[in-house]
């Protein structure tokens, strides 16, 4: 089963990619430590949202990212490698075998470039995650 998300260019989608305060603000968020131990898979049906982790990095493509499947649930993934043309690209799609995202085994698809083998899910705390981020944003807007 293949499931995928197209993320309209909104406000934070063009300042992702253009580098505006949206994603000044991210970048300053470590979301390692607002995630959760490893796990093996998760449940999932539907992707509701997604950005990069590492995007203002200096490697060839984003390394993490966070995928938000619901309101409550949202997680770190891991690739094996940088997946180059993600941190531009406005829509990715997930696979996932009966309704389950696995690691070492699903994969995250950049339409009409190339596919990252997922390392690592791990479960955010999506409270904390949307704290950290409004935090962040405000000490930007502050400097």
């Amino acid at each position: 089963m293949r499931v995928s998300v197209k993320v309209a260019l909104v406000a934070s989608c063009i300042f992702m990619i253009c580098g505006g305060t949206a994603a000044a603000a991210r970048a300053k968020v470590d979301y390692n430590a607002l995630a959760g131990a490893s796990v093996n898979s998760v449940m999932f049906t539907r992707l509701m949202g997604w950005h990069a982790v590492d995007a203002t990095s200096r490697a060839p493509g984003p390394t993490q990212i966070i995928v938000q499947t619901g309101m409550k649930n949202a997680y770190l993934l891991t690739l094996y490698s940088p997946c180059r043309d993600l941190d531009y690209s406005i829509e990715i799609a997930l696979t996932s075998s009966g309704h389950q995202l696995s690691a070492g085994f699903d994969k995250v698809l950049v339409p009409g470039r190339e596919s990252c083998r997922i390392k690592t899910i791990q479960p955010i705390n999506v409270k904390a995650m949307r704290a950290a981020e409004k935090a962040a944003r405000l000490k930007n807007k502050r400097t």
